[in-house]
């Protein structure tokens, strides 16, 4: 089992191209890996094609509503739970779908990186997708919730979908309350050691309290 990714490498001659890389289950790499590599390409290649003629269909690309947007992108990407990947490839996904979008490309934040693949949009909204919109929107812009999730895997790839999951059920009360929660996380960083879920969450429940007080 493999992937591709894609990454950029600057030539002696000034140029700038990109390079295919195989993340591999496991060495060596073998033409059966690459047939599975090429098949998963096609198959990602074929859903971002159908997403993003959907999202023109609808007005989207053209909505300066960017929650609304990545919200019904992340609902889309339902189609990743189907895939049949490893522990190993999965974080890689999120990068293989990047590589695929034309019409979306203009719209994202964030260059792809192969060392942090699921620092990436797509990922971000993926896990959002449980929230209600209308709690998205209240939080903030979209840019607000990439600063929070870019912070969040950071810390730790591994329990960013719990965090999240936890911030759905505490429901914060009032509006843009994201830049809150961002600087708590960011003081959290810079004063706490070990990082803990318990740490993680009390910043969360303090931002709602302080909420509920000035409703």
């Amino acid at each position: 089992m493999a992937i591709a990714i894609y990454k950029k490498r600057r030539f002696p001659d000034g140029t700038t191209h990109k390079i295919r890389q195989y993340i591999v289950e496991s060495e060596p790499l073998t033409g059966k890996d690459k047939e599975f590599a090429k098949e998963l390409e096609r198959n990602i290649r074929s859903h971002i094609r159908d997403i993003e003629s959907r999202l023109e269909k609808e007005g989207l690309l053209q909505n300066t509503d960017r929650i609304h947007l990545w919200y019904t992108i992340g609902e889309e990407l339902r189609f990743v739970d189907d895939l049949d990947l490893s522990p190993k490839i999965r974080p890689y996904i999120w990068l293989a779908i990047q590589e695929q979008v034309d019409k979306l490309e203009e719209l994202m934040r964030l260059e792809s990186d192969a060392e942090n693949p699921r620092q990436n949009e797509f990922y971000y909204s993926y896990l959002l997708r449980e929230f209600r919109l209308s709690d998205l929107q209240r939080g903030g812009e979209w840019g607000d919730w990439v600063e929070l999730l870019k912070i969040m895997t950071d810390i730790d790839y591994d329990r960013t979908r719990y965090w999240i999951t936890k911030l759905e059920e505490i429901d914060v009360d009032g509006n843009f309350w994201l830049k809150d929660i961002v600087k708590g996380l960011r003081e959290l960083m810079e004063n706490s050691e070990p990082f803990d879920d318990k740490k993680v969450i009390e910043t969360f429940e303090s931002v709602a309290s302080q909420s509920d007080s000035m409703a």
